[in-house]
């Protein structure tokens, strides 16, 4: 039985929301909501925002228009009460904007920027009393080719442009996936930095002060030659004054494994930890320092037909603590959109709670939905996708920062008012389990005991003597859907012994949630 204890009510829960899928799947949370916003699939292009409560109740949905034109959301913000999103539309070629928007999915205003080519804004800071949009625009340089430059955007209060920078050349490819506010008000950046002909990268770090001004910028290399390319996703600051990040390292002999790096303030590696299962392929995607000092890790994996995803934890001091998987999530279509994408496949603490993780479903109709998994610490809930151990090598590696010429700034961002419409939409949320609250009886062990299991005709359910007034029996499909139901009435002077007939039921795996008026138990069946 996989049951979690705190000093409050929560539920673990996973749940799938909105239409059709797009890409750059991420999300925001509220203390008492999270905000999901996808990219919707052809040929519509019109991103979804879906608010969900904390327990991961369906709230609402909207989409987000401009003059019948696409749209695409590159990142979400929760920030003073207020959500904030970025995102590029094409109206009079391709311009990027900064909506706010209130809690209810109403617009308080969205300014745009143009940033002459398309750019994808991966990260937004409140940043000096307004914003700080950074990213990559796929910019058509002098060559007639296009190369990525980093691109900075400081915009105020209101969203209007102070003022933008690009940093990038003609020959190489300057790509800003992450970043961090340092603790005097500057920014580091984390990215990649290559030739795209090639396909391969290596890592890119990055540093600017509060007016955009580039200070320092350095690649990094590892020595051993083994591998072809480096890709960094995700950078934050670490209560040690440093900071942390991953990505994914291709070897050669084609491999893709979980890099995890700690650089200090001047951009020297502290250390490095390869993460790998041999014969598998992990990408790191997001990174967080947890309430309990952890570093924690999270992204895809893939092995064959297996898809999922995994959370590991490492010590400030890179000493691996663990990980465990999410199975049966992703499939190769959004699985390799994912790894590649510095974009989405979101993780943030609860914390007290676990993680929050923000991924992909495809569901038995092959349709693909955005998926937001909660967890506890030890990734136990009561889920028809179990999560496991997941069986992490890890290696110290020697990175080596290298410095590189300053590209030149490329101040040639400009900044304008826009209107956007705003449409309800009646999405709906498919719960596919149980959700488990955590104020179960102390006496869980003892409380509840089903058998057989695997059962095929019926369940025995003996509920021990102290539990009484009216107990609820449900049982649930893997998808959440209810397909047994009985009551009965304890004085708790006696145990109780029900039995459920379950001969007509399909084989395969089901939930149990067993409830009175203090306590939810939840317990995995299988049918067979």
């Amino acid at each position: 039985m996989l049951i979690s204890f705190s000093s409050y009510s929560q539920n673990y829960f996973q749940n799938i929301s909105g239409g059709y899928l797009g890409d750059d799947i991420t999300f925001a949370a509220s203390p008492t909501a999270y905000f999901l916003i996808h990219n919707s699939g052809t040929p519509l292009f019109i991103p979804e925002l879906i608010k969900l409560d904390i327990n991961g109740n369906y709230k609402w949905s909207k989409t987000l228009l401009f003059a019948g034109n696409s749209v695409n959301v590159n990142r979400i913000l929760f920030d003073n009460n207020y959500i904030y999103i970025s995102g590029q539309h094409t109206n009079v070629g391709y311009r990027n904007f900064l909506a706010k928007m209130d809690t209810s999915g109403n617009f308080v205003w969205t300014n745009e920027s143009d940033y002459v080519e398309i750019n994808t804004n991966t990260r937004i800071h409140p940043f000096n009393a307004g914003y700080l949009a950074v990213g990559h625009r796929d910019y058509l340089g002098s060559a007639l080719d296009y190369t990525y430059d980093i691109t900075l955007a400081r915009l105020d209060a209101l969203g209007a442009l102070l003022w933008g920078k690009a940093y990038g050349d003609d020959t190489y490819d300057f790509l800003a996936n992450s970043s961090v506010v340092t603790p005097n008000g500057e920014l580091i950046v984390a990215g990649t930095y290559g030739i795209r002909s090639t396909n391969q990268y290596i890592p890119l770090l990055a540093r600017f002060d509060a007016n955009g001004t580039l200070l320092w910028m350095k690649t990094l290399s590892e020595t051993s030659g083994i591998y072809s390319s480096f890709r960094i996703n995700d950078i934050i600051n670490t209560s040690d004054g440093n900071y942390a990040m991953t990505g994914f390292s291709k070897d050669t002999s084609q491999n893709f494994d979980v890099q995890v790096i700690k650089i200090n303030d001047s951009g020297n590696i502290l250390w490095a930890q390869h993460l790998f299962q041999t014969g598998w392929q992990e990408y790191g995607k997001s990174i967080l320092e947890d309430s309990q000092q952890n570093i924690v890790v999270s992204g895809p994996y893939t092995q064959s037909n297996n898809y999922g995803d995994f959370i590991a934890k490492l010590s400030l001091s890179g000493t691996l603590l663990g990980a465990f998987k999410i199975a049966n999530t992703s499939d190769n279509i959004f699985y390799f959109n994912s790894a590649y994408s510095a974009i989405g496949h979101d993780l943030i603490e609860r914390p007290g709670v676990g993680y929050a993780l923000s991924t992909v479903y495809r569901t038995v109709n092959i349709a693909y939905r955005h998926y937001l998994v909660l967890t506890n610490y030890d990734g136990t809930f009561s889920c028809n996708t179990q999560p496991n151990t997941y069986s992490f090598s890890n290696q110290s590696m020697n990175w080596v920062p290298n410095n590189i010429t300053l590209p030149l700034a490329l101040s040639n961002i400009t900044g304008s008012l826009v209107n956007f419409s705003r449409a309800n939409r009646n999405d709906s949320v498919l719960t596919i389990c149980v959700p488990v609250g955590v104020n179960e009886l102390n006496k869980e062990d003892k409380t509840i005991t089903v058998y057989p299991n695997p059962a095929s005709t019926y369940l025995s359910i003996s509920i021990a003597n102290y539990v009484s007034g009216k107990i609820s029996l449900e049982l649930f499909d893997a998808l959440g859907k209810k397909v047994k139901e009985q009551e009965i009435f304890s004085n708790g002077l006696s145990e109780d012994r029900i039995q459920m007939d379950i001969a007509v039921l399909s084989k395969g795996i089901y939930f149990l949630k067993v409830k009175n008026h203090s306590a939810l138990i939840s317990k995995k069946i299988l049918i067979q």
